[in-house]
Parts: structure tokens; C-alpha cells; sequence
């Protein structure tokens, strides 16, 4: 169900029962020259949609700004500070807690936001996480299944950001919106901008639109038939999650 077509007495009715609210958050940034700004937020709102179809739990409005520094000079891309992005994520919480919602799931579509979402999962619960009845938790749909993926196709082993893991998802999703026919005669040479190899996070260089198409993979690679395995895979797992939304099942311990 989605949150934004309820009145807000059918929420208040709906509440006595703890539904589980999937609240999608991604970025509005550049996703190279065949694939539109809204990549990130259209596939994290979809995989949340078809969860809330699967499992009856609520899926609330996309927030389609994140934390999107890294293409700042690509034009289109509208960024948050990180700053901002942390403040959003705890003012819509403080709404839905002081509404009466109890459980709350962060379904994350760009990978930036992640370690923000991480950060703020600590202070929420260090607000609520006292309570015994608030469970807030935060996961990116491309991630939570990884192993899955990393069988259908390329996923991020050759790159991270409209490779042929998203252009697949958008082949899957919104055809219409992929036209790999823009790549022209570009060529695919792995470049290393972001490292997360060995737990260890570096910032190699910040890509330029003056010389770069903002492509880190080959989408050439992709297929509507992978995007459909990777959307099944993706939403079957975060339905997993929801389906399992409780302390024990996330390993929740109290720590004296």
C-alpha cells in the first residue's frame, strides 16, 4: 500500500496493527548519456512497491535527493550535504514515530547514501532504540543480495555507476529510458575513482565531465532478461527482510 493514497484516518486505524513502513531514498544525479537522472530513485521505489504488493506492509513517498557530491560537475545532478541527507532521514523518523509507526526500513537506491544511512541508524536508535518498541533499520535493495546477482551478470565487479547491473534494472523497468545508442563509439577502460577494497574506503580522484561520459562499467553487457532476474532477486530478499522485521531476526541484543 502506498502511504501517500491513505487517509490519514485509515493510517491511524492501520496503526494498532505495527504495519511496517519502507521508506525509498535515492539521489538525483547524472547516469551517463543513456539513462536519466531518476535511475536510483525509480529502482529503489519499484523494488519497495512490489515489496508492499508482496507483503502488505506500507511503502511511503521516495525521497529523490541524497548525497551526490561526487558528480557535482555533471550538469543536472542536485545534491544534499551530508549534512542535510542525515537530517532528513531523522525528521521524517521523528514524524513516523510521533505518528504511532514503530517500524521503519530505509530502502536505499544510491550507494553514497549508505554510510550516512549507517551513521543515523546509530543516533536513531540511541533516541528511540531505549523505547523496546522502535525498530529502524536502513539497506540498499542493490546490496542485501549481492551473492544472487553477482550469478545473473557483471553487477559491480567492473564498475559501480550506470553499469550493466542499473541499465539492466531500467531495461526491466522503464525501457523507454535506455538508449545505449548514446554511447556512441565510447570505449570501456576500468577507471578507479572510489575504492572500497579490504575495508578500506579511499578517494582516488573525482570524475570530470569534461573528459569522462560519467559511465564506470559496460552497460553494453545489460539485458531486459537480467534486469528482470535482478529486480526478482532484489525484491525477493528485501521481502525476506520485511517479512522478518523483528529484534530476534536482525540479531538485536541488549549490551550491558
Amino acid at each position: 500500500m502506498l502511504l501517500s493514497n491513505m487517509t490519514w484516518v485509515e493510517v491511524r486505524d492501520l496503526l494498532p496493527k505495527e504495519p511496517i513502513l519502507i521508506q525509498p531514498v535515492g539521489s538525483t544525479e547524472q547516469h551517463g548519456p543513456h539513462m536519466p537522472l531518476k535511475v536510483d530513485i525509480i529502482s529503489a521505489y519499484e523494488v519497495a512497491k512490489e515489496v508492499g504488493e508482496r507483503t502488505g506492509c506500507l511503502v511511503a513517498p521516495p525521497l529523490p535527493y541524497g548525497y551526490s557530491e561526487v558528480w557535482e560537475n555533471f550538469p543536472g545532478t542536485i545534491s544534499l550535504t551530508a549534512k542535510t541527507f542525515m537530517a532528513c532521514v531523522a525528521e521524517i523518523t521523528e514524524s513516523l514515530v510521533r505518528n504511532g509507526f514503530k517500524k521503519i526500513f530505509f530502502l536505499n537506491g544510491h550507494n553514497p547514501n549508505l554510510p550516512l544511512l549507517q551513521t543515523m541508524m546509530f543516533q536513531l536508535m540511541d533516541r528511540y532504540g531505549r523505547r523496546g518498541d522502535v525498530l529502524i533499520a536502513a539497506g540498499s535493495y542493490f546490496m542485501v543480495n549481492k551473492e544472487a546477482c553477482d550469478e545473473i551478470g557483471d553487477n559491480f565487479r567492473e564498475g559501480t555507476h550506470a553499469n550493466e547491473f542499473e541499465t539492466a534494472f531500467m531495461m526491466h523497468l522503464r525501457p523507454d529510458m535506455v538508449n545505449l545508442d548514446r554511447l556512441g563509439d565510447w570505449e570501456y577502460k576500468p577507471e578507479l575513482i572510489l575504492s572500497y577494497l579490504h575495508g578500506v574506503t579511499s578517494v582516488v580522484r573525482l570524475p570530470d565531465s569534461e573528459r569522462h561520459n560519467g559511465v564506470y562499467g559496460d552497460p553494453r553487457r545489460a539485458t531486459p532478461e537480467k534486469g528482470r532476474r535482478y529486480f526478482d532477486a532484489c525484491v525477493t530478499k528485501v521481502a525476506e527482510i520485511v517479512e522478518n522485521f523483528t529484534p530476534e531476526n536482525f540479531g538485536i541484543q541488549e549490551v550491558y
